[in-house]
């Protein structure tokens, strides 16, 4: 897949196409539930991107067909995904369903994509690391954010995953049930990220802990 911009083109745009390629080229080290970009390269004209081909729909499209179990496995892998970031010192700081594509030959393998807008995770530890890249000015070494912006999004995106649902409320503003079946660890699961507090205090690796998601199978 190849992602282009004309040179021209917003200077906030230009620059979220340069993040995406250079952490992912050169601060990520591979993970398969994470864009893969093989090349970044300019002309005159136009910025380039290259990446693997992901499938034709993003979760949006294919959330309402999951079974609970389906749900799980999906869940756990974008986890894993944000896992990878946030050890590297990221926040992907745009999560939702249409920032996940399915890779095209395994429908339950979730893809993190669209990560122009990443900034560097709070810490020192983080920002004395990337000073080393040379590929942030002083500026966006200290434009940092928790990885709390992550957590509130993944709520939704569970919410979503046990709904079948994209959007969080129906036109009264109730939000949808939870779909039949939906297994009661993945409520409580729902009720700890609903939990400002809870969701404050917790981690992507706290959540990998939970009873629900123990003992997925690929």
């Amino acid at each position: 897949m190849l992602k282009s911009k004309k040179k021209n083109a917003d200077k906030a745009y230009k620059r979220s196409m340069f993040i995406e390629a250079a952490c992912v080229t050169t601060i990520l080290p591979p993970h398969e539930n994470v864009i893969k970009v093989h090349r970044y390269y300019e002309t005159p004209t136009y910025i380039y991107i290259a990446m693997e081909l992901l499938g034709k729909y993003t979760l949006s499209r294919s959330v309402r067909g999951f079974d609970s179990n389906q749900a799980r496995k999906v869940f756990y892998k974008v986890l894993l995904g944000v896992k990878h970031l946030h050890d590297n010192g990221m926040v992907h700081c745009d999560l939702k369903l249409d920032n996940i594509c399915m890779r095209k030959s395994f429908f339950l393998e979730p893809v993190l994509i669209d990560l122009g807008n990443m900034t560097l995770a709070e810490g020192d530890a983080n920002r004395h690391r990337f000073e080393s890249y040379g590929l942030f000015s002083r500026g966006e070494l200290s434009d940092v954010r928790p990885i709390e912006d992550d957590m509130q999004r993944l709520a939704d995106i569970l919410e979503s995953l046990l709904t079948g649902q994209e959007e969080m409320t129906d036109y009264a503003g109730e939000r949808f049930p939870p779909k039949d079946g939906t297994h009661p660890d993945a409520l409580d699961l729902l009720r700890i990220f609903r939990n400002d507090e809870l969701r404050q205090s917790s981690t992507v690796d706290d959540i990998l802990a939970h009873t629900w998601l123990q003992n997925v199978s690929p």
